[in-house]
């Protein structure tokens, strides 16, 4: 990990741009996650570089984080970036297992219609469960990150190959952390099996 200091104006973006533009052009990939879009001019002039914005409404990538990550995975980082019930984890994790051997393509929507269609079998404290995470669920999924999610088969394995920019701006905190965590997650598994470096 780097921290990098100092007040505005004194070249800490710029610095971070180059630093990851110099790590592109030796051939490593890159991915940076930014709050705002005028930081990303340096990188955006280099023509191997992918950007992109899940609030702008012209963003087609589509990416089914329930095929990218182990439930184990997901449920860790959905817990880890939303408030859930004490307890809810281990009810996602079974309602997640039992989906996916339905439909080893489903994806969050399916995954939260799923989970709602259980209302009658529930015991008051499986009811707060559910609510909890249908709560967390329906909100992702009507965010912007709803339009990225919504996919049975995406951009999973193409997305590891591009060197990308992701503008975070438009999401709250916990969207950003949800996010930042899955495609980290993702971007380590995939080069833990190709034997491939990222930076």
């Amino acid at each position: 990990h780097t921290l990098m200091v100092g007040s505005n104006g004194t070249g800490k973006t710029i610095c971070q741009e180059l630093i990851a533009l110099s790590f592109v052009r030796k051939g490593y990939r890159a991915w940076l996650f930014v709050k705002a879009d005028d930081v990303t001019r340096i990188i955006r002039a280099y023509r191997d570089v992918l950007y992109i914005n899940p609030a702008d409404s012209e963003c087609d990538l589509k990416l089914n984080l329930l095929r990218m990550l182990s439930k184990e995975t997901f449920v860790t980082l959905f817990k880890g970036a939303f408030f859930l019930a004490d307890g809810s984890e281990g009810y996602l994790l079974q309602s997640l297992g039992e989906l996916q051997r339905r439909n080893p393509d489903a994806n969050l929507a399916d995954l939260y219609h799923f989970i709602k269609a259980r209302k009658h079998t529930l015991h008051l404290r499986e009811q707060g469960w559910q609510d909890s995470i249908l709560n967390r669920t329906g909100g992702l999924l009507e965010s912007p990150l709803g339009k990225l999610f919504d996919c049975a088969r995406g951009h999973e394995e193409s997305i590891q190959r591009h060197n990308v920019i992701f503008n975070i701006e438009g999401l709250t905190l916990p969207q950003q952390k949800f996010l930042v965590g899955s495609l980290i997650k993702v971007l380590y598994s995939g080069n833990m099996q190709s034997g491939r470096c990222t930076y």
